[in-house]
């Protein structure tokens, strides 16, 4: 598993059971968007998740994760085997 990489100038916190509060520092968050390379469409994908230590908060990181392409095992067929 590749180290989190966390969003600067992002802050996240939960005021009650219906709202969350997004905080922005503009500048250091576009520095740090400018930063971070884009998918083939051109989106940045994060991810957010409650702070273990206290769970009013999040933390916001970069979410990297793109399927891998596994080719189906090749299997052997055995005429026994067939149906007919």
């Amino acid at each position: 598993m590749t180290q989190k990489e966390f969003i600067k100038g992002l802050f996240v916190k939960k005021s009650n059971d219906t709202f969350i509060n997004i905080g922005v520092k503009k500048q250091e968050f576009l520095n740090h968007i400018e930063t971070l390379k884009t998918d083939e469409k051109g989106f940045i994908n994060l991810t957010m998740a409650t702070q273990k230590n206290d769970p009013s908060k999040y933390s916001v990181w970069v979410n990297d994760w793109k399927p891998g392409k596994k080719e189906a095992p090749k299997q052997e067929v055995n005429e026994n085997d067939l149906p007919f």
